[in-house]
């Protein structure tokens, strides 16, 4: 699992007094990386990768023992992105304008992908899944 500092935080602070079976398997994953500008790891199985968190990605993609997945988008969703470190984007479109937020992506950005499938919720939110090109 792949997460930015803020996630990290925020996950560490919830999963592990979660119960059940979908937090069981959230606090058993094996690692949980977290970008570099995470002072300390307080999350079972964290490690901190700092520098070269592409090139790290890419080492773990290739000689990892899984699949990655990582949660919300910032920075770090925003280095994978530059770097054609996804290979597939699940958006959650939800039915709510705000006026001002962060940006998907950057102005220079570039991403080749494919809609595979879309799904709408009860609740109105749309997810798309998107495949790399």
């Amino acid at each position: 699992m792949l997460l930015g500092r803020h996630l990290d935080e925020l996950f560490a602070a919830a999963w592990p007094s979660a119960t059940g079976d979908y937090a069981d398997a959230m606090t058993a994953i094996t690692t949980s990386w977290s970008r570099g500008t995470l002072a300390e790891a307080t999350w079972t199985n964290t490690t901190i990768v700092g520098g070269d968190v592409p090139g790290a990605v890419r080492e773990l993609k290739e000689h990892g023992d899984g699949e990655l997945v990582r949660y919300g988008h910032g920075p770090l969703g925003q280095a994978l992105l530059d770097n054609g470190l996804l290979d597939e984007l699940r958006l959650w479109i939800h039915p709510l304008f705000v006026g001002h937020g962060n940006r998907l992506s950057g102005p220079d950005a570039r991403a080749r992908l494919r809609l595979v499938g879309t799904q709408t919720r009860a609740n109105g939110v749309v997810v798309t899944d998107e495949a790399a090109r």
